[in-house]
């Protein structure tokens, strides 16, 4: 993401990159998958408008968990004009049962440990947390959706269904060699464009 955020700057963008709770140099112990960590997102809309002005339109990029984030927090806060959401889940629950069938005939037991496990660390019933429930809202502000087809984390399915629940306007970019947020690592030069060219058509300069 760090390259991205250089690519955007050169391309005349504005960039604020942070750390979510629980990552890098922020504090906390525990991460929630997207759940929480929309707060960080709406966190860091609240500064920039107050740090770089009222008239500045917001886009915001997300990659895996931080995909779901930015989901969660345009549906909350109609500051986020555009969003670009690369390797999200559709929904928590399915996402972990999916990762867990790999486990065969120990697939059912696991599914139950994980799911009491991942409820008590983030608060809530894992089927509650669902980026497909929230990205109908967000329209009509832009959205692209970007997903690898070799995703064995989160399936390529998962990108088709967020895209399809969510309104206009909106674009779907499944990257074909592409696993779990790896699309970037495919072809930098083409993804930085690509992000780049979006934002221009839908975050006008401001006044």
């Amino acid at each position: 993401m760090a390259g991205l955020g250089r690519a955007l700057m050169d391309a005349g963008f504005a960039v604020l990159a942070f750390d979510f709770r629980s990552w890098g140099e922020s504090g906390g112990a525990r991460i929630t998958f997207g759940h929480r960590e929309a707060d960080d997102v709406v966190g860091a809309v609240v500064f920039v408008k107050r740090e770089g002005g009222r008239d500045h339109r917001i886009g915001a990029v997300g990659l895996s968990m931080g995909a779901a984030a930015v989901i969660f927090a345009a549906a909350r806060t109609p500051d986020i004009a555009a969003l670009v959401a690369d390797s999200s889940y559709a929904r928590l629950d399915k996402a972990v049962r999916g990762v867990l069938r790999r486990a065969g005939p120990f697939a059912s037991p696991a599914w139950r440990h994980a799911a009491w496990i991942g409820e008590r660390l983030i608060g809530t019933r894992l089927a509650s947390v669902a980026p497909i429930e929230a990205i109908a809202s967000i329209a009509p502000r832009p959205v692209l959706i970007i997903h690898g087809r070799r995703d064995r984390l989160t399936a390529v399915e998962d990108a088709r269904a967020l895209h399809r629940a969510c309104g206009e306007p909106k674009d779907l970019w499944v990257i074909g060699a592409a696993g779990h947020a790896r699309t970037r690592r495919i072809g930098m030069d083409v993804y930085d464009r690509r992000i780049a060219a979006f934002f221009r058509r839908h975050l006008p300069p401001a006044a």
